[in-house]
């Protein structure tokens, strides 16, 4: 009995391991700092959009009708952001920590995908790109509105 116990916690223990390689290691780290970084921009052009659709939704119809490129770009900037969380993924091993209840800003992330550490990597650089992309319009919007 307590040689099928080992065996068993053997089996166990080689099965929750199988496919990590420990040289993939080291860039999965990459990927889920680059991952959190991704997040915190997120969240932080969450708040300027918002601030966006207060000024939008503050528009009288006569300035609305003045203002009908500066309106489309906000909501091209709100289907971005959609799209952007849309397509966001976890990396491999990570933990959902950045799940943010106050102010409610919820955002769902789709599963892992089995690909290969350097392309779960280059990955999340790419998402990071765009977020930073994103980021750098809105404020551009923003700017703009205020004015």
């Amino acid at each position: 009995m307590k040689n099928l116990f080992f065996l068993f916690s053997f089996v166990l223990l080689t099965a929750c391991g199988a496919g990590k390689s420990s040289k993939d290691e080291p860039i999965l780290v990459e990927a889920r700092k680059i991952h959190k970084e991704a997040i915190q921009i997120h969240k932080d052009v969450m708040k300027d959009i918002t601030e966006v659709k207060k000024l939008k939704n503050s528009l009288t119809e006569k300035d609305k009708e003045k203002n009908q490129k500066a309106i489309e770009a906000c909501d091209n900037q709100i289907l971005a952001m959609a799209d952007w969380m849309k397509n966001i993924q976890e990396v491999p091993g990570t933990e959902h920590d950045h799940h943010d209840h106050e102010g409610h800003d919820h955002h769902d992330h789709k599963p892992t995908t089995q690909a290969s550490a350097p392309d779960v990597l280059a990955y999340q650089k790419e998402m990071k790109t765009k977020i930073e992309q994103l980021q750098k319009d809105v404020k551009m919007l923003l700017e703009t509105a205020k004015k």
